[in-house]
């Protein structure tokens, strides 16, 4: 049964990777952001509020001072850079006197 629905399928699983290997959008039932279930002014205001947040910092989830921001995304949909940058912790254990990272000794056992 499985396999009958993998053979069934295959030009769906195939373009989905093919997606996944050129970062490309890729959807089997696409999205109608219809009004009569998302509301009149949605698509435009999603719209707007995307265009807003290119190039700039992601603040919503910020919580006290980031050591810094990160980011290099680019939108699938549109193959171009957002300029979107997002908060950068560093928050692995500083290095020991002998240079290695300490783990909780769980980590060790094979």
């Amino acid at each position: 049964m499985v396999l009958d629905l993998v053979d069934k399928h295959q030009e769906t699983i195939q373009a989905a990777i093919k997606a996944l290997h050129t970062r490309t959008f890729f959807a089997h039932y696409p999205e109608n952001p219809s009004p009569e279930i998302y509301g009149e002014n949605t698509d435009k205001e999603a719209r707007e509020k995307f265009k807003a947040s290119l190039n700039k910092r992601f603040e919503e989830l910020q919580q006290g001072e980031p050591e810094g921001w990160v980011g290099q995304e680019e939108s699938p949909y549109e193959q171009q850079p957002l300029g979107i940058t997002y908060i950068f912790n560093d928050c692995l254990p500083k290095r020991t006197p002998r240079n290695r990272v300490r783990r909780p000794r769980h980590w060790l056992r094979a």
